[in-house]
Formats: structure tokens, sequence, C-alpha cells
């Protein structure tokens, strides 16, 4: 009878891990960044248009950009309390400020977009959905200047500030609603020395 019980349980354990290797991976998001117009000048104003699925109705619902040094951060979230399953698309369109955080106007450049994700209003971690990197030209010098710009390759630190605290943000495991969802990448505060 014992030997009987053991073989149906290993059967059984057989069973559960070929079915549970045979389950795909959670989807993943998508996400298209697009930059209006798509060759700003520093006279412009520039909107960066985000689109893509979900695998959740948990789709960012809000967004707002800040710019630091070259880089334009866009904080999207959702803060629903329940998501329910299904691939959902969704669209943003977020205004990028004029002036950076030292509240000097744009300058061009080449500048690099990172959208985050939270599922929170003011949250210990976002998840990285993207970059993308865009150039700002003279107000004058659409044609030639802006080519080589596009050309030259300019290396890009993904900077992040938590701004409830002026502790940097790292990447990090998810955790909570980040972990619960099963994907990208996470970043989270360091802790205060």
């Amino acid at each position: 009878m014992r030997k009987v019980a053991l073989t149906l349980v290993a059967v059984a354990v057989a069973l559960g891990l070929t079915t549970a290797a045979q389950q795909p991976p959670p989807a993943q998001p998508t996400l298209e960044i697009k930059i209006v117009p798509e060759r700003p000048t520093v006279n412009d104003r520039i909107t960066v248009e985000l689109s893509g699925t979900f695998p959740n109705r948990c789709i960012p619902e809000k967004a707002e950009a800040l710019v630091e040094f070259n880089q334009v951060t866009i904080r999207a979230i959702n803060e629903q309390e329940f998501c329910l399953e299904g691939q959902t698309p969704w669209k943003l369109s977020v205004s990028v400020p004029q002036v950076n955080t030292d509240g000097k106007r744009l300058e061009a450049g080449p500048y690099q977009v990172v959208v985050l994700f939270s599922m929170e209003k003011d949250p210990d971690d976002y998840l990285l959905l993207g970059t993308k990197r865009f150039d700002i030209v003279g107000s004058g010098a659409l044609g030639e200047q802006a080519d080589q710009a596009e050309q030259a390759l300019i290396p890009f630190f993904i900077s992040l500030q938590n701004k409830n605290s002026s502790r940097p943000l790292v990447p990090a495991r998810p955790s909570g609603k980040a972990k619960a969802m099963g994907m990208w990448v996470a970043f989270r505060s360091l802790p205060a020395t």
C-alpha cells in the first residue's frame, strides 16, 4: 500500500512539473516611443507619444516628464488595486518641459527618453518600460547638423532619483506588486546611511 502511494505521489509530481514547464512565460508589455515633432528644435514644444500593450488591464493611465541634463524621465502610473487579466492596448501623450530641473531651457544635443512605470503614486521602485534616443537641434540647423548629431555615438547613463528622497534609485529585483506582475527591470531607493 505504501509503495502504491509513493508511486502515485511521484507520478503526480512528474505530471505537475511537466505541466508547469509547458506553460508560456508571463506576457511582457510592449512599448513604442514616438517623439513629436520627429526632429525637434530648441524652439519646439516636444511631446512624447507612448503606446503599446500590457498583459493586464493595469495600463499606464497618467504620466509626468522631467528633464535632467540630457535625460527625459517619464514616470507613468496606474493606481488601481486589482488588475484583470487580458492583453490591453494603451496610449499616452506626455509633454516634455521646455526647461530642465535646473530651470535652464533645453539646449541642442542628444537626449535619452527613459519610461518608468509604477502601480503607486509615490513608489519605492519603478519598472523600466523602455528607452529611446533623440536629438534636439538648434533653430537654424535642421539639415546637415541634425544628420551629424544623429550619427554621433553618445553614451547614456540612466540616472534616476526618487522625487521623495535625496537617495538615488538603483537596479533591483521587483518586489510587491511589481513582483506579482512578474516582469521588467525594477529600480529601488538606496537605503539611508
